[in-house]
């Protein structure tokens, strides 16, 4: 394990040796973010932070054992999801954390102020999930500063996460064409602005260096014909979402399953959806049109909505379905994974064992069988 240890920290070091050091310094400030740091330290420069890092160096060789472990750990699991001809596919955010060793380390690259706070925040405007819109908390990009350096940094993280997956998802696709804007004091989303970003360039100069890179586009939110052309422009299959396919205001027509695109991936919902079933208990609450639209659709009595929305979405003529785990087992809002434009109380939801029963395998089976989703 020792020989191991060595070659994984010297195969990795660009990443691994900053964030152990990020993790190391963090933990001496009981977490204070980095920008309270003193000068020395936020700058990775003079005596102060060389000396600290020395003192640091048990700390430090410890968090890049840790990353050893799990580096291993996830290769066992990859190796097995592979013979059993599984694939995985990762979720990569188009953005990052601001307290975080990527920010701390590539300055340049982020809408800061001088010490370190955020001049610009990346969120989203006023939209289906948040009245206010997003504040997502992590500084947007400073494109130019990434384009000089021909999207190194960029081009890395990607080789590194399809290294680890087989299939990449690019969250937030819209923010490449275009992405929102707010000034870092602002109190909330609506004082954003849009702003360009890199658009074609940025992903010629990706598939240059990744001819092969598998990339799924999530396309949700304020697209424009400019996002789709570019998604297009690459081939990037899109997503779909069934939750958002019945909606009755005018054009919504578009959204329909009818019209899925073969060259998408279509879900029941998403992480940051309700449950199938919450969804609509919600509809059936607040007695809408789009509640008789979906029965109408599915031929269903409601009855087992989850079952009917997953068979509509193998139906379709997306090449690829994605179901959540809390349909699949029909459960109600209190599995909800993620409630976007909150703090509290997301990603707490945990499958248990045995959940998924004899009966459940069965009709999952028939299903995909029927659909030939296998």
């Amino acid at each position: 394990m020792k020989r191991g240890f060595s070659t994984f920290c010297r195969k990795e070091k660009a990443w691994l040796q900053p964030y152990a050091i990020y993790s190391s310094l963090k933990d001496y400030h009981h977490g204070a973010p980095w920008w309270n740091w003193d000068s020395s330290l936020r700058n990775r420069k003079g005596k102060t932070y060389t000396n600290l890092v020395k003192k640091l160096s048990h700390q430090i060789d410890t968090y890049q054992f840790i990353q050893y472990l799990f580096h291993i750990q996830w290769r066992d699991l990859h190796q097995y999801a592979k013979k059993k001809r599984v694939g995985l596919i990762g979720d990569l955010p188009i953005f990052v954390a601001h307290d975080s060793a990527d920010v701390w380390l590539n300055r340049p690259f982020f809408s800061l102020e001088n010490d370190g706070r955020i001049k610009f925040v990346a969120g989203v405007p006023p939209d289906y999930f948040s009245q206010d819109g997003q504040l997502w908390g992590t500084p947007v990009y400073r494109w130019e500063n990434l384009n000089k350096q021909g999207y190194k940094w960029w081009i890395n993280r990607l080789q590194k996460s399809l290294s680890l997956f087989d299939v990449v998802r690019l969250d937030h696709f819209i923010g490449f064409e275009r992405y929102w804007a707010v000034p870092g004091s602002a109190p909330t989303a609506q004082y954003g602005s849009w702003k360009k970003g890199p658009g074609a360039h940025f992903f010629q100069r990706v598939l240059r260096k990744i001819p092969n890179a598998q990339i799924i586009a999530e396309d949700l939110g304020s697209v424009t014909a400019e996002v789709t052309a570019l998604r297009e422009q690459f081939g990037f299959p899109g997503m779909r979402v069934l939750q958002f396919a019945f909606e009755t205001h005018p054009g919504a027509e578009i959204n329909r399953p009818f019209n899925f695109n073969p060259n998408s991936v279509v879900y029941t919902g998403t992480h940051d959806n309700d449950t199938t079933v919450g969804w609509f208990k919600n509809l059936l609450q607040n007695g809408t049109r789009e509640k008789e639209l979906v029965l109408h659709y599915t031929k269903s009595s409601g009855q087992h909505i989850h079952w009917d929305l997953i068979r509509l979405a193998m139906m379709t003529q997306a090449n690829t379905v994605i179901v959540p785990i809390q349909d699949i087992l029909g459960l109600g809002s209190e599995a909800r994974m993620n409630k976007p434009g909150s703090t509290e109380g997301n990603w707490e939801w945990r499958l248990a064992e045995k959940c998924l029963t004899s009966d459940i395998i069965r009709i999952l089976r028939q299903l995909t069988q029927t659909y030939s989703r296998t």
